[in-house]
């Protein structure tokens, strides 16, 4: 009978270690998943802080292309409008 109990007992402790081991594994892997989990989020993080960055750039380059489109505008304008003055002017001085 001693060695009846010594089996039930063994299996008893077996089970509660099985239990054990499997509450632990479970940790472990809802820690890796958290953990993995975490490191997606920080890659999503630096992807989207990349693309604002490339975003700002290339506006900031348009604003620019812009800007210096602008003064060409400004330069021709004037150029032109001193060419007529020149042109006005030799025609009087012609007359």
């Amino acid at each position: 009978m001693t060695r009846n109990n010594d089996v039930q007992i063994k299996i008893e402790n077996d089970n509660h270690l099985s239990q054990y081991n499997d509450h632990v594994l479970f940790i472990y892997i809802n820690q890796r998943k958290n953990h993995s989990i975490a490191k997606i989020q920080l890659t999503a993080q630096q992807a989207r802080n990349d693309l604002q960055e490339i975003f700002n750039k290339k506006r900031q380059d348009f604003v620019n292309l812009l800007n210096q489109i602008n003064k060409e505008i400004d330069t021709n304008l004037n150029g032109n409008i001193n060419l007529f003055e020149m042109k006005y002017i030799l025609i009087l001085i012609k007359s």
